[in-house]
């Protein structure tokens, strides 16, 4: 049984309304904040790619991921922390928590000032990318003085917890993101560029985690830009702030079961929001109406945050961190609803201008394969249910051309059961899927559409097949150029006289594609088959004695 996670017990302001007089002055922090000494604005980025898939909308981008040495916006809540030290603060303990990108822009900070040493301590969570933890070492590797990094706590709250009670323990200062007043004042620097930079834009996007960002932005534009609509993007989830935000002050202690949270978006899976975030955008709900942005909130699932991850790098080519996408995740769906809306404007209608805030460019490597797989919005995947018979295959293939295939997973099991399949094809669009679904059934075989089921894309697709091999089985591996109709070709070749007991194809973006076929060979076919190889005109290498073949598939 696994020990009851640590919390931090956070300084959640005293809720105030708009009337009151206590609130703080928010604007002056955000425009007297020291950021600019140490950094320049990050800048914007026409998104060329985005504003021709959406061409009703002009799109930027806002690009916190191009912070040099950083790539996140963390770079400003950083300084802010260090910039607003204390002498007696400076001269004792200081402890970091918080993002891995976070705990580097205090570390880059506290070298900028003088004070990176060993009275620092630097705490991250094991959940947080290796890339982030090296850079981490990397950077003091050759510095004089060595700070202690301290990689501890299953998640980012749990850290934070930990750093709390060395600071105490210590007698320091604890330097969390998550809470107080002071990333208020870092990230409400944003707004300020942003409306300098793009003054009409009509409709920005931000993810939401703490909120701190989304509440400051908000705040800036409610004195500066009131006409603005701005709105939060939340991951599925992950969505404690937008809960708590709309549903007033009486549930400000309550927050998500750390189960149910969504750790593909690491950074944004806390156990609660930033206090004057929430107070912040509570206060502008309140007041809702002429003079006040408007305020939305969205939420995206896995597959909108991969697909958000590919726009981005065409336009950019840059590779974001899933929390760093999520504006754009929500603004292509949000883009998306509202031009079937707009499909009736006529011609000449000038495009919304709307813009989203790349957060961060952390990723680590090895997400990359899942993004990927992912983020193929036209991609279909089906399962399709067909005779055990020859040709079956290549008659189920005829009614999804000239859709290209990229993916195929099937076994043989027994000649006295059907086969089942899983395909996937890419799609223009929806009505065109639908399309090839409806020729499959039509055809007589069973196809049904599984590209919402999360296991099946996650799980099933990799499980297809067991041991099922007739005893003349032959395994072979062909590779051939990968370009359009080459799947097609090959199917063409494959010769008639033998059954095809396994098909397994992929398409991974490469110059060749690898299919791994079985061949029920009886004797008799025996001299009819060599002749096929000896004149195919694709590469290939015969795997039938290949022992992973004899263990998982024979």
């Amino acid at each position: 049984m696994s020990s009851p996670k640590k919390r931090l017990k956070r300084s959640e302001p005293t809720p105030v309304t708009s009337a009151s007089a206590a609130r703080p002055d928010y604007l002056r922090m955000i425009l007297t904040c020291p950021i600019h000494d140490v950094s320049k604005a990050s800048g914007i980025t026409k998104a060329v790619v985005l504003s021709e898939v959406f061409p009703k909308y002009e799109v930027f981008l806002k690009r916190e991921d191009n912070h040099a040495g950083i790539f996140s916006h963390h770079l400003r809540t950083g300084y802010a922390f260090v910039r607003q030290l204390t002498e007696e603060q400076k001269r004792g303990a200081i402890v970091v928590s918080g993002h891995g990108n976070f705990t580097q822009a205090v570390a880059h900070a506290l070298l900028h000032e003088g004070l990176y040493s060993d009275r620092v301590f630097l705490y991250v969570s094991k959940s947080t990318p290796r890339l982030l933890c090296r850079h981490l070492h990397d950077f003091q590797e050759s510095l004089p003085s060595k700070a202690h990094i301290v990689i501890d706590g299953r998640d980012l709250d749990e850290a934070a917890a930990l750093a709390a009670e060395k600071a105490e323990a210590t007698g320091g200062v604890h330097i969390n993101p998550f809470d107080g007043i002071t990333p208020i004042a870092a990230l409400g620097s944003i707004g300020v560029e942003i409306f300098r930079q793009i003054p009409h834009v009509g409709r920005l996007y931000i993810g939401v985690g703490t909120g701190a960002m989304f509440a400051a932005i908000l705040e800036y534009a409610a004195h500066i830009h009131p006409d603005i609509e701005i709105v939060g993007i939340e991951a599925q989830g992950n969505q404690t702030f937008s809960t708590l935000a709309l549903s007033g002050p009486d549930r400000a202690g309550i927050v998500e079961s750390s189960a149910k949270r969504n750790h593909f978006v690491e950074s944004t899976a806390l156990d609660g929001p930033n206090g004057h975030a929430l107070n912040i955008v509570r206060h502008h709900l309140a007041r809702a109406g002429a003079g006040v942005p408007a305020v939305r909130f969205l939420s995206v699932d896995d597959d909108d945050v991969c697909s958000a991850i590919k726009s981005v790098f065409l336009d950019t080519r840059s590779i974001l961190e899933p929390a760093g996408a999520l504006a754009v995740a929500g603004m292509k769906q949000d883009l998306a609803r509202e031009s079937a809306a707009r499909a009736g404007e006529p011609a000449g209608t000038p495009p919304a201008t709307v813009a989203a805030v790349l957060s961060g460019a952390n990723i680590e490597f090895n997400l990359l394969r899942e993004v990927a797989q992912r983020c193929e919005e036209n991609e279909v995947l089906v399962s399709v249910t067909l005779p055990e018979e020859k040709g079956s295959f290549r008659k189920m293939y005829e009614q999804v051309t000239p859709c290209s295939v990229t993916e195929f997973s099937y076994r043989y099991s027994s000649a006295k059961q059907d086969a089942m399949v899983i395909m996937s094809f890419e799609a223009s669009d929806a009505k065109v899927g639908e399309e090839v679904v409806q020729k499959l059934n039509a055809s007589g075989f069973r196809a049904e559409v599984l590209t919402n089921n999360a296991m099946a894309k996650e799980h099933a697709r990799y499980l297809v097949g067991g041991r099922g091999a007739p005893p003349d089985e032959r395994l072979l591996q062909f590779s051939f150029p990968e370009t359009t109709g080459a799947l097609s070709l090959f199917l063409a070749e494959l010769p008639g006289f033998v059954n095809i007991t396994l098909f397994h194809y992929r398409n991974h973006g490469s110059d060749f594609g690898k299919v791994l076929v079985g061949f029920d060979v009886p004797v008799r076919e025996e001299v009819s088959f060599q002749n096929f190889l000896t004149t195919v005109s694709y590469a290939f290498v015969e795997e039938t004695t290949n022992p992973v073949y004899r263990l998982f598939l024979r």
